[in-house]
């Protein structure tokens, strides 16, 4: 069974980016640019993990972050974000989100916490 990775990001260039190293590393990944079909796809897929961005256009980080909580509750939330307006938020975020990484990260950061909250199972 693979490790599957919801990707939601509106900047087409980091989508693509995170979608590829992810990829790369084996997981399976379904990206997203924006949290409009977020709860409608929820209802199909079950997720391991999703790295959400803070900053778009219709809702925010937190907001889908919330969603994913309710629908998949165990599932390991990442939110990436180049500002710290998300730890202002620490309380309510800390019982929805399980790590906070600020951009710019490196691939390295991003993959050692995707492999710590979702590990890869052998084969």
């Amino acid at each position: 069974m693979s490790v599957k990775i919801l990707v939601v990001d509106d900047d087409q260039r980091t989508r693509e980016a995170l979608t590829a190293i992810l990829r790369r590393a084996g997981y399976e990944v379904t990206p997203l640019d924006s949290g409009d079909r977020l709860e409608e796809n929820l209802r199909t897929e079950r997720y391991t993990g999703a790295v959400i961005d803070y900053h778009l256009p219709s809702r925010n980080g937190l907001e889908l972050a919330q969603s994913v909580r309710e629908m998949l509750p165990d599932c390991q939330i990442i939110l990436i974000s180049s500002e710290f307006r998300p730890l202002k938020d620490a309380g309510a975020s800390s019982r929805v989100v399980n790590w906070f990484i600020p951009k710019p990260f490196s691939k390295n950061t991003f993959l050692r916490v995707i492999g710590e909250l979702c590990p890869l199972k052998p084969e």
